[in-house]
């Protein structure tokens, strides 16, 4: 599969059951586990049972990998999921600047849930944008394709919540330093428009 994918939105991702027991996890989630990234203004919840399949909830792992599979006609292995909140109570304005994600060795595809939101905050992906309603989810390569937030301000009161999780392209070659190069030039093209 090309991971510089066309981009969709699926609706539906979680059960009404499913979505009450992430809810019920994020509520449970110790406070030493909960960690605010104030250049993103989220919340990150690290969830034991999120860290993989086997952890207790693989029925939400194969939830998220069914639905690519019927969009995309292919199987691919959620790795893990985090769940983040961007809020003002992170200590910083919620902030998504154009980014790749370049962590990572093998190509990938990612897959962000919005899980509940107090108002819209548009995905852009190379420059295409998305507004998400609850349960839905969109794809996009966090590798291969530049995204971000549009700028917005948040009050006191907005919150953002969403699952986050990646699909390893396994058969794949690992990224190239000229890939990375070429991702680093259009970040910085789209970093310029960023408004």
């Amino acid at each position: 599969m090309n991971p510089d994918i066309e981009n969709r939105v699926i609706d539906s991702i979680f059960s009404e059951e499913q979505i009450a027991r992430i809810y019920k996890l994020v509520e449970e989630c110790p406070e030493d586990k909960k960690k605010s990234f104030n250049k993103w203004g989220q919340v990150i919840h690290y969830i034991e049972a999120f860290n993989d399949r086997y952890s207790g909830q693989e029925d939400l792992f194969i939830t998220i990998e069914n639905a690519i599979q019927k969009e995309y006609g292919k199987h691919i292995q959620v790795g893990a999921i985090q769940f983040a909140r961007y809020t003002l109570e992170s200590g910083s304005e919620p902030n998504l600047a154009p980014h790749i994600d370049g962590v990572f060795e093998k190509p990938m595809l990612t897959c962000d849930i919005q899980m509940h939101a107090t108002r819209p905050w548009p995905i852009v992906v190379n420059g295409k944008e998305f507004i998400l309603t609850d349960n839905q989810a969109l794809t996009f390569s966090g590798t291969h394709q530049v995204h971000w937030r549009t700028k917005i301000k948040f009050t006191k009161d907005d919150y953002v919540d969403m699952i986050f999780c990646h699909l390893e392209h396994s058969d794949m070659d690992n990224i190239s330093s000229e890939h990375k190069v070429k991702m680093r030039d259009l970040t910085s093209f789209y970093t310029k428009g960023y408004k």
